[in-house]
């Protein structure tokens, strides 16, 4: 979902990826979180993004709080 909002390919984008480096600002976030929550059940904050600046961060944020 990330690489499709962002129109990056899955392959640029690695763990250590910050949001903000692939243009995740504050209205992307809010449309990812409305994504997670849409197609896999995942309530987020869109803050999230900001607390978690990177994709292993946020994964690591899902993995303790799913």
């Amino acid at each position: 979902m990330i690489a499709a909002e962002t129109g990056l390919d899955r392959s640029d984008l690695h763990p250590n990826t910050q949001f903000a480096n692939v243009g995740v600002d504050s209205l992307m976030s809010l449309v990812l979180a409305e994504k997670f929550k849409a197609n896999l059940g995942i309530d987020i904050k869109s803050s999230l993004f900001l607390e978690c600046p990177s994709i292993d961060e946020f994964c690591a944020w899902l993995e303790e709080n799913r």
